[in-house]
């Protein structure tokens, strides 16, 4: 684990919910494990949470058709690609997250800007623009549809395994949350109607009524195989860890949100997949606290973060080289640093 660190890329409260206690992202590890850390602000201890997507990884196979598509596609680059795919990703997240923030994006300006966020200072691929804006055309639709209020970007949340006001540290996990929305979705439930007629007159009627719900979103780019159990789960981390944190606004809604295919015509549809996650409460898809916290400690047992890291000094020579390193404490230094 690097010493470097970063506060959560850009947490943005949007005038309505803010995080109890920031988390700083550490560097990844040598495993390519993401670690974020808070610092308490009474006593200095540090905590570190296994991020929640490190978590499913590294308790979770990489599903085979996952594997089986690349493979067959790519050959022997499909590693190649899938990192490409990832860098893809993460530039799309960027771009929508800036419409959804400022109501407008602009292409070249704003793409170039997160493209080099990125680390990336070559062209950016042709293949990208036309991809990346209908993506953003689907997720205006997205919110116009459900009449979507953002209410958070990127909220950070953690789960200790409070119980009774004591911290589990062997199921820390935490990430940051894609968005919080408020949104209007259509809801079945007894809403006061009954059958008017036939056998069930009299009796309570299941209708649809438009509400208004809190919910956390998870977007991917486009999805072409359907969610994996591991989507499903992420959510479910999520919502675990909201609800520890934020015990009077508890949130039951999750959904996974990406763009799809979508064609031009005189009167073109923007379309998307928005799945809702909390359903899948039975069958092969079905996660449990249980499950989720047994993933938790069996991370937990074979991976930790990183206590020291190396530091090399700037300048370096002949004569001093066998000086021109230390170890360093990462707690000791971490405890140090301020809140950006």
């Amino acid at each position: 684990m690097g010493i470097g660190s970063e506060q959560v890329p850009y947490y943005e409260d949007l005038g309505t919910i803010a995080p109890l206690s920031y988390l700083h992202r550490l560097d990844p590890n040598s495993k390519g494990q993401r670690w974020y850390y808070k610092v308490d602000d009474d006593t200095a201890e540090v905590s570190f949470f296994p991020s929640v997507t490190t978590v499913i990884s590294g308790t979770t196979p990489t599903p085979e058709a996952i594997k089986e598509h690349f493979i067959a596609k790519h050959g022997k680059d499909y590693k190649d690609v899938l990192s490409e795919s990832a860098d893809y990703g993460t530039f799309e997240h960027m771009m929508v997250q800036q419409l959804a923030k400022f109501g407008h994006n602009h292409w070249p300006s704003h793409s170039i800007k997160y493209y080099n966020q990125m680390g990336r200072d070559e062209a950016i691929p042709k293949t990208w623009k036309k991809r990346c804006q209908k993506a953003m055309l689907s997720f205006a639709q997205w919110m116009n549809d459900y009449k979507v209020k953002i209410l958070a970007i990127e909220m950070p949340v953690y789960y200790r395994g409070l119980q009774g006001g004591i911290e589990d540290p062997e199921v820390f996990f935490g990430g940051c949350i894609d968005f919080v929305v408020e949104m209007t979705m259509k809801i079945k439930g007894d809403w006061g109607e009954v059958y008017k007629s036939g056998n069930k007159k009299g009796q309570p009627k299941l209708t649809f009524k438009e509400c208004q719900v809190i919910a956390i979103i998870d977007y991917k780019s486009r999805i072409k195989n359907g969610y994996f159990r591991g989507h499903i789960k992420q959510l479910n981390m999520y919502k675990m860890a909201w609800n520890e944190m934020f015990p009077t606004m508890p949130i039951d809604h999750i959904f996974n949100l990406s763009p799809s295919d979508w064609q031009a015509s005189s009167q073109p549809k923007f379309a998307y997949e928005f799945t809702s996650q909390i359903e899948k409460r039975d069958g092969a898809d079905k996660i449990t606290k249980d499950e989720i916290l047994y993933s938790a400690r069996l991370f937990h047992s074979h991976n930790e973060p990183k206590k020291t890291d190396t530091y090399i000094h700037d300048e370096i020579s002949l004569t001093n080289h066998a000086d021109a390193w230390e170890f360093q404490d990462t707690v000791q230094l971490l405890k140090t640093r301020t809140r950006i």
